[in-house]
């Protein structure tokens, strides 16, 4: 069974086979108009779904108001009215639906047929963000350039390319200038006014031209431009070379005019003098691409496999300190459970130790005896942490004897007492 073509999200090739097609190329059209409320519609519903990376701006779709919301032109790059252009969709279609079909019968001989076709296709061309930008700043000069450009430098040099390239008949062409970015249209016929089927390499040619794609072509224009990380467009290249070597090294044909559209309008710029203005578009859509680029998923993705191996990487840390302390409490535990006066014995006289019950009763023994030896004793245990007592038995100790000052020598340790809170800040001297 056949599989069913599901429909291209951002196709930029089709078929002109309704009046429908016919009128949505025509930027000025109710038809258009209906189409680009519905796409706005979708864009509106992506945009609280997605958040601002959706859009194409950040702020709004640009405006080109010398250019009076497109341009018509025919094969010879001459204005065409709504009337006009109408009727020169359906002539062409109506007189050019058919082509002269060469078949071999059951007896070995040649027979010419009649084969029904759809004669007008389109290709849509879109500028480069930075370029689009650069334009639409020329828009509030006092004679914007973007009209003649189009139409006396641009269109001409796309119908030269794609007619040299293809071989194929342009019949129209159109401007597209505020429904996302700023694009051309170029309408051509795959049938010639002689009924012959244009690309036929045998009596059936082939499906149509060859093409990268939207999104490749787009990735590799953008890495071209110094707009995108080489890394990025990796992948695109990769997919581009993969594709040259299967057609003999046939450049796709939507790439070879966007270069052109690109080579174009750099030497339009270069020459006008305004490469600052080129540089701060670029640089201005060069920093609203990173923000985007970052809130893609496969980039969202990323940045959560990389918070995650942060975390692993810290939960680690922490497993470590908890195994290091669980050791370091354990070997407390045990030395703390060998008696007071076995851990002291070396330290205080065995006659003290011996009149003593606790850590308590040793220090107040120490300060009572009031000599210099026994008083550079209590210091040292009241200060010293390498001396065998735990934390706890040194606080209340200290707490203990902090009362004792009064009248009595001083053995060196400084005490503010907060007795409100039960707490010591002691600072040893």
């Amino acid at each position: 069974m056949k599989n069913k073509r599901s429909p291209l999200r951002g196709r930029i090739s089709s078929k002109v086979n309704t009046d429908r097609a016919i009128e949505h190329l025509d930027s000025q059209s109710k038809q258009h108009r209906k189409d680009q409320e519905f796409i706005q519609e979708a864009r509106s519903h992506a945009k609280n779904k997605y958040g601002d990376a959706f859009n194409i701006f950040p702020n709004t779709r640009l405006k080109y108001p010398s250019l009076k919301g497109g341009m018509r032109l025919d094969r010879d790059g001459m204005m065409l009215s709504k009337e006009q252009y109408k009727l020169l969709m359906k002539r062409i279609s109506e007189d050019r639906g058919w082509y002269y079909s060469v078949v071999v019968d059951k007896y070995g001989r040649n027979r010419t047929r009649k084969r029904k076709t759809t004669p007008l296709r389109q290709i849509a061309i879109s500028f480069r963000p930075d370029f689009a930008l650069a334009f639409n700043e020329l828009e509030h000069s006092k004679n914007p350039p973007v009209g003649n450009f189009l139409k006396n430098v641009l269109m001409p040099a796309l119908v030269q390319e794609f007619v040299i390239t293809t071989g194929l008949q342009i019949v129209a062409s159109a401007v597209h200038p505020e429904e996302g970015m700023l694009h051309v249209h170029l309408i051509y016929s795959c049938v010639s006014e002689e009924h012959q089927l244009l690309w036929a390499k045998d009596g059936r040619g082939r499906r149509g031209v060859r093409l990268l794609g939207p999104s490749g072509t787009g990735v590799l224009r953008l890495e071209e431009g110094g707009l995108m990380d080489a890394k990025i467009a990796e992948q695109s290249r990769l997919n581009l070379r993969d594709r040259l070597a299967s057609t003999q090294g046939e450049e796709p044909l939507d790439l070879r005019l966007s270069y052109t559209v690109d080579a174009l309008c750099s030497m339009f710029f270069e020459r006008r003098g305004l490469t600052s203005l080129l540089a701060k578009s670029r640089d201005q859509y060069r920093s609203y691409l990173v923000q985007k680029i970052k809130q893609r998923p496969e980039s969202m993705k990323k940045e959560i496999r990389s918070l995650r191996d942060n975390l692993s990487e810290m939960e680690a840390k922490i497993n470590k300190l908890q195994e290091a302390l669980l050791i370091k409490k354990h070997s407390e535990r045990r030395y703390l459970e060998v008696s007071i006066h076995e851990r002291l014995k070396g330290i205080v006289p065995t006659e003290i130790l011996r009149n003593s019950s606790s850590f308590q009763d040793i220090l107040s023994q120490l300060y009572e005896d009031g000599t210099d030896a026994t008083l550079k004793i209590v210091k040292s245990l009241a200060s010293n942490h390498e001396i065998p007592v735990s934390f706890e038995e040194r606080e209340m100790a200290l707490y203990d004897i902090s009362h004792w000052y009064v009248g009595r020598p001083d053995p060196g340790i400084k005490r503010t007492i907060n007795t409100k809170e039960n707490k010591i800040d002691r600072d040893i001297s």
